[in-house]
């Protein structure tokens, strides 16, 4: 995460908590959350631009999922960090030789992979997540893809329906699929028969889609559209 790097440039991901935060939800301005959906999705795959062109034509209401000690004074800055740095420690770096001072990225991944758990399972939703540092080609071969690839031309895709999501999994695509700019998570109620993805199956997603989850704060958090009649980006 950009302006974390302590002397040595090292930083570890802190993927795995011990307790899980209690996140509350927050509103967000619509004309400014819309903005950095925009400047988030363009440009970089299929389902990414057919998503920011349906949320900007559907009424539905912008928030995010944040913990208390998050720095609200910075809830509309989405490309800078709300959470506070994590304390320093030294120690080695996954299998990186030598002593490293780091200290560990917070991350809202698992706690925000909970939320969805809970909405898959109240709508009986698909939930996509989009690898965009991933490209797909015929000898491409990972464990999630084995289990939950789909792919449109070069673009990769992982898909969990109800019976297939587990948190473990879920959590690991996100982490896998995230840069500090872009990331894409759908909830639908799209169905995916094939792995091989055509371009109506990619406005089927949106079309029949009800949240949408972007990552947000420098990779600390992530900002969601919930689609739904009565709500408005005014």
């Amino acid at each position: 995460m950009m302006g974390r790097a302590l002397s040595s440039g090292k930083k570890e991901h802190d993927f795995h908590m011990n307790r899980l935060r209690k996140l509350t939800k927050h509103q967000l301005h619509a004309d400014l959350a819309l903005n950095f959906f925009k400047e988030s999705l363009e440009d970089t795959n299929a389902l990414s631009v057919e998503m920011i062109h349906f949320i900007s034509n559907h009424p539905g209401m912008f928030f995010t999922l944040l913990p208390d000690d998050a720095n609200l004074s910075r809830l509309h800055e989405f490309s800078i960090s709300i959470l506070p740095e994590l304390p320093q420690q030294r120690g080695p770096i996954g299998s990186l030789p030598g002593i490293y001072d780091y200290s560990r990225i917070p991350s809202l991944e698992e706690e925000c992979c909970e939320y969805l758990e809970r909405e898959v399972k109240k709508n009986k939703s698909l939930c996509i997540i989009d690898s965009f540092n991933q490209e797909y080609k015929e000898s491409f071969q990972s464990e999630p893809f084995d289990i939950y690839g789909k792919h449109y031309k070069k673009e990769i895709y992982y898909a969990f329906d109800i019976n297939q999501f587990n948190k473990k999994d879920v959590t690991k695509c996100l982490h896998i699929s995230k840069t500090f700019w872009h990331s894409l998570c759908i909830l639908t109620e799209a169905r995916l028969s094939k792995r091989l993805l055509q371009e109506t199956d990619i406005q089927r997603i949106c079309l029949k889609s009800h949240l949408v989850m972007i990552g947000a704060y420098d990779g600390d958090g992530y900002i969601f559209w919930e689609k739904g009649e009565g709500l408005s980006h005014e």
